[in-house]
């Protein structure tokens, strides 16, 4: 076996195995597995400003995939938009260079 075909089978078997790290999701109307993170950063307008802010702005939540590359379309790209389980988040990065898988960086505005 070699290196590029025990990566294909670990990402299949362990890494986007629902029984592992895996989940399902559905991106763009697509159910896939995939291995997901959320975060959430707040970012405050006094942050931006010398005048403290009365209230925070909507925080930008941050979510990273990492999906099988061949379960993607084309067309989606960095500085595009997606549907991810039913929100629409911007494509702030796409990174194909992970073997038989890509992470996807998504972006969203709004209260989780």
């Amino acid at each position: 076996m070699t290196f590029k075909e025990a990566l294909s089978w670990d990402t299949e078997h362990a890494f986007l195995n629902l029984g592992e790290f895996g989940e399902e999701i559905e991106l763009n109307g697509v159910r896939m597995t995939a291995v997901r993170y959320d975060g959430a950063q707040y970012e405050y307008g006094s942050m931006r400003q010398e005048l403290p802010a009365l209230q925070p702005e909507l925080p930008e939540r941050s979510i990273v995939l990492y999906v099988r590359t061949d379960m993607l379309d084309a067309e989606i790209v960095q500085g595009g938009t997606v549907a991810f389980d039913g929100e629409q988040c911007l494509v702030e990065r796409r990174h194909d260079g992970l073997g038989c898988m890509t992470k996807l960086l998504l972006g969203r505005r709004g209260y989780l």
